[in-house]
């Protein structure tokens, strides 16, 4: 019966000990605070030894929604956020806030999966692209990025659609995404896309300024 007990009481302290570890590896709804802002860098690269770097990009919290801006050096220009836009809406997606996107899904946590469907159009094709989207939450990292060092939840995220290749017919294409999204920073940090020509696009948080 001693034996028993003692076996009753490893086992509480043991489901109370990984439902603790689960609790941890949760994230909630963030909330957004007036003059929130996050530099992003975004680069292309080509082969192994060289990158591309595709520009700087900010998001600014202010009066209740998001404005987004293309940096260079001391000049900024704002980017119109568009409804069904693409570029609009993965941008709005690096805070978890496209409807069209649902990169996260809160309260977020390990082992979490979910999928979805949306649709594209790529520049001078006229009718657009419906990809199908599947997203899983494999764990919790230590990330570092020129913004600084997080405990990142790590998502991976498989798309694919088909392409029409006009008398060709259509081919199956798939891409792979790895990102990861912080409570810290309220946004993904950083997120790397292997489209289907093998050709890594990397995004990373560059800087973040917690608004009051």
């Amino acid at each position: 019966m001693k034996n028993l007990s003692v076996s009753l009481v490893v086992i509480t302290l043991l489901l109370f000990g990984i439902n603790s570890v689960l609790a941890q590896d949760k994230a909630e709804k963030p909330t957004f605070k007036e003059g929130d802002s996050w530099q992003f860098n975004t680069t292309r690269s080509k082969i192994a030894s060289t990158a591309q770097n595709l520009g700087i990009t900010q998001l600014d919290y202010t009066q209740g929604k998001v404005k987004a801006f293309s940096v260079e050096g001391s000049d900024k220009s704002e980017i119109n956020l568009v409804p069904g836009d693409s570029t609009s809406q993965a941008l709005l997606a690096r805070l978890g806030l496209s409807d069209e996107l649902q990169t996260l899904r809160f309260p977020l946590s390990v082992g979490q999966k979910w999928d979805f469907t949306y649709e594209t159009r790529a520049p001078g094709v006229k009718n657009p692209t419906r990809r199908q989207v599947e997203i899983n939450v494999n764990g919790v990292e230590q990330v570092t990025t020129p913004a600084g060092t997080f405990k990142a939840f790590k998502l991976v995220r498989e798309e694919t659609w088909m392409l029409t290749r006009g008398r060709q017919g259509s081919e199956r294409r798939n891409m792979t995404a790895t990102y990861y999204y912080t409570p810290d920073t309220k946004c993904i940090i950083k997120s790397t896309n292997i489209d289907p020509e093998d050709n890594p696009v990397t995004t990373e948080l560059i800087k973040f300024t917690p608004g009051k």
